[in-house]
């Protein structure tokens, strides 16, 4: 077993709990979680340290990060969520072909479009069943700005699912004119894992507490979370890439 990469992992562990936990926080109304910067460690963590030893820091790290911040009940979600997306992202980094990548591309792009109708279905359905008492929670005061609240999620939902499949149609015609491809499957890989991300937590709210109204406006915050780490993540990729300290 490779000792340096153990270090490594040790190191990347501890930023991913660091970051997580203190540089950026915010409480998603209605019990559904908080959104953080630690995403982009994880990112860069599978860029420096590979799938395998990346998933390690990103599960752990996350995880424990839940645990001593207060939210313990995502232990096992997050565990699950944040090994996935260095899984995910691995899978990206690693493709070989053109194909491949476009293949994960395309399904990525079916599977986000698939779940942003679906709860944009649920949420239609939902949103008039609800009651006066989750409006404090959100900060609102009355019903009629809870289905303003819905009518706002669902446009951001839809706005999502339009731009990523217009992004990864652009990615993949680049990718067939033959462009080197690393940045791109880089690129490809966080936008996978990222919206593995959204969907995971998605459903874990909806398991632990049984309300699709958390579940769903939480989205919204996810997706600031993944665009913010996928931001800082290429900013230090470059950096990293510039000063020679990784390849590609």
């Amino acid at each position: 077993m490779d000792s340096k990469k153990i270090t490594y992992t040790g190191l990347m562990m501890a930023l991913v709990f660091l970051v997580t936990s203190y540089s950026f926080k915010m409480v998603i109304p209605l019990g559904a979680g908080y959104i953080h910067l630690g995403d982009s460690m994880i990112f860069v963590a599978v860029v420096v340290l590979g799938w395998r030893y990346g998933a390690v820091a990103a599960g752990i790290g996350s995880m424990l990060a839940d645990i001593l911040g207060g939210f313990a009940i995502y232990a096992i979600p997050t565990l699950i969520i944040k090994t996935l997306m260095a899984i995910i992202m691995g899978i990206a980094l690693n493709s070989k072909s053109k194909k491949s990548t476009i293949t994960l591309a395309s399904l990525t792009g079916i599977v986000w479009v698939a779940f942003i109708l679906l709860f944009k279905f649920i949420l239609t359905d939902q949103l008039p069943k609800a009651t006066p008492d989750i409006l404090p929670e959100l900060g609102l005061s009355n019903m009629s700005e809870l289905q303003a609240m819905g009518n706002n999620t669902q446009n951001v939902m839809i706005i999502s699912a339009i731009s990523l499949v217009v992004i990864l149609g652009l990615i993949c015609s680049i990718m067939l004119k033959k462009v080197k491809m690393l940045n791109l499957n880089l690129i490809i890989g966080m936008i996978a894992s990222g919206l593995w991300m959204i969907i995971g937590y998605t459903f874990a709210t909806y398991i632990l507490y049984r309300n699709y109204i958390s579940a769903i406006f939480a989205i919204p915050f996810n997706v600031l979370q993944f665009i913010l780490g996928f931001i800082i993540a290429m900013l230090i990729v470059l950096q990293l890439r510039r000063a020679k300290i990784i390849e590609g």
